[in-house]
């Protein structure tokens, strides 16, 4: 289940590397990126502004302009081992946003994938620590207090942002830890784009219970169409519940 023509963007909250040899580091790795005053503009580069509400010396946020396919993956793997090698760090103040560009989504979409998340949001929580589950972090609360009957009225600071729609074109996932770790940046917008692809092509109805896990993978096409990709995000996701369990 992927769509390789759907671009995404990624925000990446970090600290512990100044903008200004963060942005030269990565301009010297080839990403044409930016040092900006904070803003909430789309570029067509990456832009690192800063961020108050992390905690930590020079913190920062990185963003990636819109990104697609495998040379878009490729960006984010660029951009992560320069992060590592400058030392950046994470903790609970830091999140990892994804966006999916949803031009063609319409009013039954958005309630198809409010539906899906709500209903998959315990199982989604065994796969982060224990500060970004339930309604634990301000940032990025639980889908279970979103009025699903008014959709855009939500604050954005929902595990499930759909105000970016009306600013950016796109859904938001902001469940995700803060991590410049590349498998899991990567892993985190395979599973979300499933997410978004399976809103647009079916209405389930789940009968007012959570979802298990077994329930998630099949929604996904993580059961039966077992392959390569698929087996390998499935481990990837059961490998960390165990870790965080």
């Amino acid at each position: 289940m992927k769509d390789n023509n759907r671009t995404f963007g990624i925000e990446i909250e970090a600290y512990g590397v100044s903008r200004r040899a963060l942005t030269t580091a990565l301009s010297q790795a080839g990403i044409n990126i930016q040092n900006e005053a904070y803003n909430h503009n789309t570029r067509s580069y990456w832009k690192i502004v800063n961020d108050g509400s992390i905690r930590g010396i020079d913190g920062f946020e990185l963003v990636s302009p819109p990104l697609c396919g495998e040379a878009g993956l490729n960006e984010i793997r660029t951009v992560c081992r320069v992060l590592a090698q400058l030392g950046a760090r994470v903790n609970k103040s830091c999140g990892l946003h994804v966006h999916h560009h949803a031009p063609d989504f319409k009013p039954r979409h958005f309630q198809n994938l409010v539906a899906f998340y709500t209903k998959a949001e315990d199982q989604i929580d065994r796969v982060m620590p224990n500060s970004r589950r339930a309604s634990n972090n301000r940032y990025c609360g639980t889908m279970k207090r979103f009025n699903a009957d008014r959709l855009f009225d939500n604050s954005r600071y929902h595990k499930l942002n759909l105000n970016s729609y009306y600013r950016y074109g796109t859904v938001e996932f902001r469940h995700h830890s803060g991590t410049i770790e590349a498998d899991k940046i990567i892993n985190w917008v395979e599973l979300t784009q499933r997410m978004v692809l399976r809103a647009k092509k079916r209405v389930t109805a789940y009968n007012g219970h959570s979802l298990t896990w077994y329930d998630v993978k099949q929604a996904l096409g993580l059961v039966h169409n077992p392959d390569n990709s698929d087996l390998r995000l499935a481990r990837f996701y059961e490998t960390r519940m165990a870790a965080l369990a």
